[in-house]
């Protein structure tokens, strides 16, 4: 049994938080993922009160980072990855030129929450701005502490 949160379980909290985040498991079908997307856009939206325009242009600069964010986890562990499989005795060139492939995608990373801040700071102004970062620190808060929460035990009959 799954743990009750408002209207969200703790199922849907873990995928719901997983494509948040910018990673969802392997067997997680591309459909359920963006019905899920769409779940987690309007959830925003309609809290933030959110115009059709501004809820299009949300959606467009998070998809459009999110898909550049996913490229740069996969390099990020591809170097991780790389470095795992190094033997101890590799030189030190080697594994300077992973850690700087390792390097680079972290400065991605970097670059996009940044990019995606300023982007969404010209969309939504200073105000809506906050309030979507508190948002969606909530939600993550949210889906924590209900992975964190065991399941009740089933009622007795």
């Amino acid at each position: 049994m799954a743990v009750k949160m408002g209207n969200v379980t703790k199922r849907f909290a873990f995928l719901a938080l997983g494509l948040w985040l910018g990673w969802a498991p392997l067997a997680l079908a591309q459909d359920v993922k963006e019905r899920l997307n769409k779940i987690l856009y309007w959830s925003v939206s309609d809290e933030l009160k959110l115009t059709p325009a501004q809820e299009k242009k949300m959606v467009e600069i998070i998809e459009q980072v999110q898909a550049r964010r996913e490229t740069a986890y996969k390099e990020r562990e591809a170097a991780l990855a790389e470095l795992r499989k190094l033997p101890k005795a590799a030189s030190a060139d080697k594994a300077k030129t992973v850690l700087g492939r390792y390097q680079a995608a972290l400065e991605t990373l970097t670059k996009l929450e940044s990019e995606e801040y300023t982007r969404l700071l010209e969309v939504f102004g200073v105000q809506t701005l906050a309030r979507f970062y508190v948002i969606r620190d909530d939600v993550a808060q949210r889906v924590r502490e209900a992975l964190r929460t065991p399941d009740p035990p089933a009622p007795k009959k």
